[in-house]
């Protein structure tokens, strides 16, 4: 009998202890989701960017639910009926709208302000770059059949290099069949993966923000780099923080003389080539965040981007969307969420912005579509 009171008196203080361990627990995540992590994972319909997910960052968040106030937008592939084009848009996350928010598309004020047809389309395949889904359309007579007067190739900045400084293979084609079977557009939805009130993010946003006190990027934990500006340029409880994804920062030493110069030829040649058939060739280098806004950042420890400046002198038979110096008065001017602060990707300001400049300053076609 005092055997049996004796187990009956640990099992209870066990059982004690466990009850307090699993309350701790449960009050631990709970508190944390209830009180930030479900700011960001949680906010359907409303969509939240990338860097405040990733880098957890509460403050940066600028939640906004997808809208179009424009009077004509671009044309999706699954909804083309072999309507004349003005211009063909290939490109990847900013020209496919993933910013979300107002007006996420900047082909959507081409299409109201310049009375543009604008269709745009996805790589034929992932693995060709744009030059080469551009090629395979040249080579298989589809653009001779459908006969655009201009094609935009749009890029985020920090991927140029990656995408277009190798060898292309300009002898690509399909039969025109299979081409038009493979000019699949995805479009975009705001889609995060639902999580539990219990999960890993809660260990980490306490952690990355802690960490962050004494490093720009978490001592490397996270994919975000966290800096704070000389000014408020966001419309967001942390108006003077700058999120960045690591790549801005980690790639800075890469562009070179040499691989812009290979980059410049690429696009060159196939200029000459579209020329051809009467068609211009315009190249829209998205700006990383870093660049444009790396003049406002309070004791930067970082390198100056020196894309733009190489890029900008040379040669070229294309027409260079120059995004940097299109929003960079912007700034000057004061303007905030040129980029949404949760984001890498501009705002609708910016689109807005880049489109005006497209057709005042880059000499887009006014002609009858197809001519």
């Amino acid at each position: 009998m005092i055997f049996s009171f004796k187990a009956l008196s640990i099992f209870k203080r066990y059982t004690a202890y466990f009850l307090l361990a699993l309350s701790l627990f449960l009050a631990f995540h709970l508190s944390v989701w209830f009180g930030f992590n479900s700011k960001i994972f949680d906010s359907a319909p409303a969509y939240v960017g990338d860097l405040a997910r990733l880098g957890y960052q509460i403050d940066s968040i600028q939640a906004r639910e997808l809208s179009n106030t424009l009077p004509l937008q671009h044309i999706g592939v699954e909804t083309w009926k072999d309507q004349p084009i003005d211009i063909l848009s290939i490109g990847d996350s900013f020209a496919n709208g993933m910013a979300g928010g107002k007006n996420p598309y900047f082909q959507d004020y081409l299409a109201s302000e310049g009375g543009l047809s604008v269709l745009n389309i996805q790589n034929i395949r992932q693995e060709y770059s744009y030059i080469e889904t551009i090629l395979i359309l040249l080579n298989s007579g589809w653009l001779r059949k459908h006969r655009p007067s201009s094609i935009l190739i749009e890029t985020v900045q920090r991927e140029m290099q990656g995408r277009f400084e190798r060898p292309m293979n300009w002898d690509l084609s399909m039969a025109l069949s299979e081409v038009e079977k493979n000019l699949f557009n995805r479009g975009w939805a705001p889609f995060v993966p639902p999580l539990s009130p219990i999960n890993t993010a809660n260990y980490k946003l306490p952690l990355f923000n802690m960490l962050y006190a004494f490093s720009p990027s978490a001592f490397r934990k996270s994919k975000v780099y966290k800096l704070a500006l000389k000014e408020p340029l966001f419309d967001a409880e942390a108006s003077s923080t700058l999120l960045l994804y690591k790549t801005d920062v980690e790639w800075l030493s890469h562009p070179n003389k040499q691989n812009m110069q290979r980059i410049n030829n690429n696009f060159n040649r196939l200029a000459e080539l579209l020329e051809k058939e009467d068609i211009r060739l315009y190249v829209m280098p998205a700006v990383d965040k870093y660049d444009l806004y790396e003049l406002y950042i309070k004791e930067n420890p970082y390198q100056k981007n020196i894309f733009f400046d190489l890029l900008r002198p040379l040669d070229k038979s294309y027409r260079l969307i120059d995004t940097k110096a299109i929003l960079a008065p912007l700034l000057t001017k004061g303007v905030k969420d040129v980029f949404y602060a949760d984001d890498t990707h501009w705002s609708y300001k910016a689109s807005h912005a880049i489109s005006e400049a497209m057709l005042k300053q880059y000499d887009f076609l006014q002609t009858e579509p197809g001519n």
